[in-house]
């Protein structure tokens, strides 16, 4: 039993009662529970309102992307595009009948949804959107990541330093690292795997096209639905490190956007970045 400091007290310590809550004659917690519901609900659901989108007021800043309806739409999209990208897996890490699935970056829930419908119905119920982190993977678990190296490229010199694109990107990932955020994770998973002493270590890199410019019929529908995705999304990408890191007003992003939109659809832009998909192994 952990004697761990917790909220001024021990865990051994017992607790102390509120000795004015107990003489009130009311035998529930009637509106002292609701006050502290209202509370509570403030803090997650009293969102904030910048240039016109809503951001999360919890821990407000932590998360640079908004949080609505527009957002959430654009999730769904971006899942079925990675979904695509993995011709249709939800997952790659060889987990067999897994007991549990803990779930990072849920999004709008697709993906865990979706497991819990490929899922044995026994298992069903062990489906958990939680923190994935160390101590919460069993010896000889796995742990899957997938994410995004958004700095963006072409394989044919089509994405010429001049493009509105090609200058948004580099700004993007500027004001996201001032952000004190990296906007380019998937190359670094594999490292961090490593540092946390994990094992059997796998490391996938695949490719998503932003448009529908390749021939192969498998990209084309891939970079099909990440131009959707991505037109969806360039301002909610951009507001916030543009506007609270580079500087920027709101007016100038949405006319950088102008130019960046007419870029990412123009068929001679080649432009693409990576996805990786890492899986690893707790030692037993």
């Amino acid at each position: 039993m952990s004697s761990r400091p917790v909220g001024g007290g021990s865990y051994q310590q017992p607790l102390e009662a509120d000795q004015v809550a107990a003489a009130d004659d009311d035998s529930s917690y009637g509106d002292a529970l609701g006050s502290f519901t209202t509370s509570l609900k403030s803090s997650v659901t009293n969102y904030q309102y910048e240039n016109g989108r809503r951001y999360h007021a919890f821990r407000s800043g932590s998360y640079p992307l908004p949080n609505d309806d527009a957002e959430s739409q654009r999730l769904d999209i971006f899942h079925h595009m990675i979904n695509l990208s993995l011709n249709g897996v939800l997952h790659l890490a060889p987990i067999g009948n897994p007991e549990r699935i803990l779930d990072i970056g849920t999004g709008t829930g697709t993906w865990a949804i979706e497991m819990v419908e490929s899922t044995p119905p026994n298992r069903k119920g062990n489906i958990n959107m939680l923190i994935v982190v160390d101590r919460h993977t069993k010896p000889g678990g796995w742990v899957e990541f997938q994410d995004l190296d958004i700095q963006m490229y072409s394989e044919d010199n089509t994405f010429p330093e001049s493009l509105d694109l090609k200058k948004w990107n580099v700004q993007l990932i500027d004001g996201y690292r001032k952000l004190a955020r990296e906007p380019c994770p998937g190359p670094l998973l594999e490292g961090w795997l490593k540092g946390a002493g994990f094992q059997n270590i796998t490391h996938k890199q695949f490719k998503l096209p932003a448009g529908a410019w390749p021939k192969d019929k498998h990209f084309k529908e891939v970079g099909s639905c990440n131009l959707l995705q991505l037109l969806e999304g360039f301002e909610a990408f951009s507001l916030a490190p543009f506007t609270r890191a580079l500087g920027w007003s709101a007016d100038e992003v949405q006319l950088l956007l102008n130019g960046v939109r007419k870029d990412v659809q123009n068929p001679k832009v080649h432009s693409l970045y990576d996805l990786h998909v890492v899986y690893a192994q707790k030692p037993a």
